[in-house]
């Protein structure tokens, strides 16, 4: 799932409870990441998830809670992190995880059901 030694030590923190897109508040969304790309270092496979509703973005670390909705973006924030998400109408969709060091992961996949 996720190669990179650095990148799996954020994870154990949470660092990739993020991304996600903006959901009905009836139903989730379920948004796959297949590339993920640390930093400016060679990208790789991902197969990360998440669960988007209304209010959150469940991972298997835990939920983090959307703060913001700006021209079709999320912002959702916790764990000492930062979370940009964006979704195009043909489910595409990006998020990039900003956190102190400055260091940033970006992710590359898709989202399918509600939005």
């Amino acid at each position: 799932m996720i190669g990179h030694p650095w990148h799996r030590g954020l994870l154990a923190v949470g660092a990739a409870g993020l991304l996600a897109s903006i959901a009905s508040p009836a139903s989730a969304q379920i948004c796959t990441f297949q590339t993920e790309c640390l930093e400016d270092e060679t990208c790789m496979d991902s197969t990360f998830s998440v669960d988007v509703s209304e209010e959150a973005i469940a991972t298997e670390f835990g939920d983090l809670d959307i703060v913001a909705r700006v021209d079709g973006r999320l912002v959702a924030e916790g764990q000492g992190m930062t979370i940009l998400f964006t979704r195009a109408e043909d489910g595409a969709a990006r998020a990039s995880i900003h956190m102190a060091g400055p260091a940033v992961i970006t992710y590359f996949g898709t989202c399918e059901g509600a939005e």
